[in-house]
């Protein structure tokens, strides 16, 4: 016996390759969400996050990839995200990111097999200003500009 036939979607896509503009409507977050390895890395866990967007013009609302919900520099969504649309973003800063909600944004989007993925993201307007907090003792390392146990750089002069 087979299965019934299916009916094949035609999701609505987005213009690729130009600015696309729209709202970001939610940051949508997971507790625990796998993450194939990188490079033949082992699976694993971890927190996520991903971006709703209502694009103009759009009936359905489009959505970005699963992150991983971190601020490492090398993180997707600190660098394609949080230095784009934050100012003066650095490496693990504490920041809410429901602050995103309501957010009028440009972006790209590229086609990736049935599916699109954003290349650029940008403000329409300014970025979201967010008050320097001066991180807690969370293990994590710190900028530069906080980490006491950095000593000054003596002159000979």
């Amino acid at each position: 016996m087979r299965p019934p036939a299916r009916r094949k979607m035609d999701y609505e896509k987005v213009a690729t390759g130009i600015f696309v503009e729209g709202i970001i409507e939610e940051v949508q977050y997971q507790d625990k969400r796998l993450f194939k390895g990188f490079e033949g890395a082992a699976d694993s866990y971890a927190p996520a996050a991903r971006f709703k967007f209502a694009i103009d013009g759009r009936v359905f609302p489009h959505y970005s990839r699963w992150m991983k919900f971190s601020l490492h520099s090398k993180a997707t969504l600190y660098k394609k995200y949080v230095t784009k649309l934050v100012e003066d973003a650095y490496e693990y800063m504490d920041f809410d990111f429901d602050a995103f909600n309501g957010m009028r944004v440009k972006t790209i989007w590229s086609d990736n097999g049935d599916f699109q993925d954003i290349d650029l993201i940008a403000p329409l307007g300014e970025k979201l200003k967010v008050e320097l907090i001066e991180p807690e003792n969370t293990g994590e390392p710190c900028p530069k500009e906080f980490d006491e146990s950095v000593e000054p750089e003596e002159t000979t002069e």
